[in-house]
């Protein structure tokens, strides 16, 4: 990725325990000038070591900026110039003359081998986030949606919380991924149960095949947890696989279900004791409905299990090519093809939104079994969504109306959502636990677009399998 035409503001974590640790800091603010414009440097404060053993008291501060480097370019240029400031790396967190980490790179999200950003672990270090709030205390985490004020005063008011055990199971990618550094920002002590193909930093990790009972019991041998919060289950096989190679060792175990349990095709929406998948949802639906049942049928007295169901979820990170496809499509000048007239109505939740009913409804969990639905207020039609997309996007969609009968195609072909309503009604959930969503769609699609880079939506492969068919179709072939 090249540099960025227009500057992009930054924040910079600042650190140093050996030697003059004022002088190394003004140093390396020096050092960052020529490349960070329009510099705002915090306070310096000392703190105590942390997660890095028996070291030397830190001096530490936050320098914020605006830069035309890429994030990569930036990285680069923030361990050459710890390098030229004697930093060396004999031990990991082993004490250094200075240690300047990116925090924030405007609205971005980025899950590379040797680049995450926002931090993995700077909301939960107070000595990060006291110098960004007092410098850029309403700069919103993208992830989180919560200012640095915010996770401040968070951070600071823990101690009038108990931290969890945690085991998610999952938590590689997008909820699981968001889920865990919710968690990590509340404080608990997190662990991650998947296939180890993709590391979560700062977290415990414990490698198992999930379809595979004797890795998952060997994984789990004497562990225990305050909480299991399962993201990657699929069949009633995996459910009862997981449970019973961890036994009774927990006390809440949350899942992630689906609105696929529901009938489709409602103009009403659906209330938690609506099951029944139909055939729009194909296995996927009865599958997960099954998994459901079967931890019902295992839960103990003295645990909690709470379900929860969302329907269609965006935000940072999701690996599924919906929202971020469509941009692509829209950015490229391509043809935007919808089903019928594009009058099916769809719903969402915000994936930050999302994780906030998961913590908030397994944290008060008292009943042996709750069932709620989560999802946004509302219920946009497939035309009104794309015509959103398109203001956010600041371009105007090139919209094009398909009969797939007629032409015997399979809508999802096309257009990445089914072409059929399945409405959720979250009264439950708003009523019993408080919940309401943070984000509406404008909000929530419009914090998604900043975490995304214009220039490789526009560089995208986003070709349909069934194009040729639908330009044909319109005498565009």
């Amino acid at each position: 990725m090249g540099s960025s035409a227009d500057p992009v503001p930054v924040a910079v974590a600042l650190g140093s325990n050996l030697g003059d640790r004022a002088s190394h800091l003004r140093a390396a603010i020096a050092a960052i000038t020529p490349f960070l414009q329009d510099l705002k440097v915090s306070t310096f404060i000392d703190t105590a070591p942390v997660g890095v053993g028996d070291q030397p008291r830190f001096l530490n501060g936050v320098a914020v900026g605006t830069t035309h480097l890429s994030p990569s370019q930036l990285l680069q240029a923030l361990l050459d110039a710890e390098a030229a400031l004697g930093r060396t790396r004999p031990s990991p967190g082993a004490a250094r003359t200075v240690d300047l980490d990116l925090i924030l790179y405007g609205d971005r999200v980025i899950a590379a081998p040797d680049l995450v950003v926002p931090h993995p672990r700077f909301r939960e270090r107070e000595f990060v986030l006291a110098p960004l709030a007092e410098v850029a205390g309403d700069w919103v985490d993208p992830v989180t949606g919560s200012s640095a004020r915010e996770l401040l005063l968070a951070v600071r008011s823990r101690g009038n919380r108990t931290p969890k055990r945690v085991l998610v199971l999952g938590g590689s990618y997008f909820i699981g991924r968001t889920l865990v550094e919710r968690l990590q920002a509340d404080g608990h002590d997190v662990s991650v149960l998947n296939r180890g193909s993709r590391v979560v930093p700062g977290v415990g990790q414990l490698v198992a095949n999930r379809d595979r009972p004797d890795e998952m019991a060997r994984a789990l041998t004497g562990a225990s947890f305050d909480w299991v919060m399962d993201m990657s289950c699929y069949t009633a096989e995996q459910a009862a696989g997981a449970r019973t190679a961890l036994g009774g060792r927990f006390g809440t175990w949350l899942y992630l279900s689906t609105a696929a349990v529901y009938p489709g095709g409602s103009d009403v929406p659906f209330s938690e004791d609506d099951v029944g998948p139909g055939r729009e949802w194909e296995e996927y639906g009865w599958n997960k409905l099954g998994a459901e049942r079967e931890l019902v049928h295992q839960a103990d007295a003295g645990q909690q299990l709470v379900i929860v169901r969302p329907p269609y979820v965006y935000g940072p990170l999701n690996t599924l090519p919906r929202e971020k496809w469509l941009w692509a499509r829209m950015l490229q000048g391509r043809h935007i093809w919808m089903p019928r007239q594009g009058s099916t109505r769809l719903h969402f939740v915000h994936v930050a939104d999302l994780v906030d009913a998961m913590v908030l409804t397994t944290s008060r969990a008292t009943a042996p079994v709750s069932i709620f639905n989560v999802a946004q207020r509302e219920t946009p039609t497939i035309l009104e969504y794309l015509t959103l997309l398109g203001e956010i996007a600041g371009v105007a969609p090139r919209l094009y109306e398909v009969d797939s009968a007629a032409l015997e195609i399979d809508p999802r072909s096309f257009f990445p959502f089914r072409d059929f309503q399945c409405l959720l009604n979250t009264d439950l959930l708003a009523h019993s636990a408080g919940w309401r969503a943070r984000y509406d769609m404008r909000e929530g699609l419009t914090h998604t677009l900043a975490t995304l880079d214009p220039d490789a939506l526009r560089a995208a492969d986003v070709e349909l399998a069934v194009e040729g068919r639908l330009l044909a179709s319109i005498g565009d072939g």
